[in-house]
């Protein structure tokens, strides 16, 4: 090992420092713009707005509607099964059954909404909405909150999109298939 000489003891001090302050430079300019581009870092969540409750819990169902109404649009089939209306919300079964491709399909949750007849705002709830994908067959389940207002009598849900998941589609086929599937539902006594 060679012997430690002031210009070697001089070489490793300056070294020492310039690392420093290349470090110290790196994560003040160059790590922001790395942080950025990563998508799930930097990418603000889209807030949940609601006029009921903070939270969906489910915690008291009060009724179950079979609703049993299907629609297709360009080779997919969406059937709403359910409705469930809890204390805080409702939620709606669907099922969604592709004949284009191989490629299972599932709903675009952004767009997914829900009115009434007497103008009550809804939000999708993270809590509660869900979904189960196999080949060429989606079934799930959307919450909203709040619960519909005792005086509603038609619940109306529009999905605009469907998407194909699936590394392989066939020549020609489209990820988005745009259907603008609107569904009336009655609520009844």
């Amino acid at each position: 090992m060679p012997r430690p000489t002031p210009a070697r003891m001089l070489y490793l001090v300056v070294g020492l420092i310039l690392g420093l302050a290349g470090t110290i430079a790196g994560q003040i300019y160059v790590l922001p713009g790395i942080l950025a581009s990563i998508p799930f870092v930097s990418a603000t969540p889209t807030p949940v707005t609601s006029s009921g409750p903070g939270r969906f819990t489910a915690a008291i169902l009060q009724r179950v509607a079979l609703i049993n109404s299907v629609q297709e649009r360009s080779g997919v089939t969406l059937r709403l099964n359910t409705l469930e209306i809890y204390r805080d919300g409702v939620a709606v079964s669907y099922a969604i059954a592709s004949s284009v491709g191989a490629s299972p399909a599932t709903l675009e949750s952004d767009g997914v909404s829900l009115g009434d007849d007497r103008g009550t705002v809804y939000s999708l709830s993270p809590v509660g909405s869900s979904s189960s994908l196999s080949a060429g067959l989606t079934t799930g389940a959307f919450a909203f909150t709040p619960a519909p207002p005792a005086e509603a009598k038609t619940l109306r849900l529009l999905v605009p999109n469907v998407i194909a998941l699936g590394q392989r589609l066939r020549e020609g086929q489209s990820r988005v298939t745009t259907g603008n599937w609107e569904f009336q539902i009655p609520l009844g006594g």
